[in-house]
């Protein structure tokens, strides 16, 4: 029952987040186009004002997500709504991740990349085997997941081109 679950729960997860993968592409491009003329201001106010709204976007998934989850738990027949909640979060992440990972590929980080994805796996299944050991089951699995996700989203932020972030630039509001 627990693995159909957890089945279930990332099954809906890779759904719903599949689409956040189109602001990779989009901010790869963009932060490639800034780069390649060396406009670090222009690809830091991109970075701050596309962030904002990747930001934002996130939160009113996030907050729909939440509205919904007795309607989700129902539905998937699932008792436990916490383990609805915390699909939401990761569903969170997984929207603000594309960003950072788009400023490195457009900054052609790709070794960061790669330590950002062997890191991400790695700490997944490490996080997610130890809370299911100390016995968290689901809930361990899926905390594992997120808090994995969250550690490498805050590794890729500190991984951005400290030129872009070190830029002064006038970033008129939009």
């Amino acid at each position: 029952v627990d693995y159909a679950v957890l089945n279930t729960l990332f099954s809906l997860f890779i759904m719903l987040s599949l689409p956040a993968s189109t602001i990779q592409t989009i901010v790869t491009k963009t932060i490639a186009g800034f780069l390649a003329t060396n406009d670090f201001e222009q690809s830091k106010c991109f970075m701050l004002h596309f962030g904002r709204r990747v930001f934002l976007l996130g939160v009113t998934l996030l907050a729909v997500f939440l509205t919904l989850t007795p309607l989700i738990g129902g539905f998937l027949k699932i008792s436990h709504l916490n383990l609805i909640v915390i699909t939401g979060s990761a569903l969170f992440l997984a929207v603000i991740m594309p960003l950072t990972m788009g400023i490195l590929q457009g900054a052609q980080r790709f070794l960061a990349i790669a330590v950002n994805s062997v890191a991400g796996s790695f700490l997944r299944l490490v996080l997610a085997v130890i809370l299911v050991i100390a016995g968290f089951k689901v809930f361990g699995a899926l905390i594992g997941f997120c808090l994995a996700t969250f550690l490498v989203l805050v590794i890729s932020v500190f991984q951005i081109p400290k030129e872009m972030i070190k830029a002064r630039g006038n970033c008129i509001e939009r």
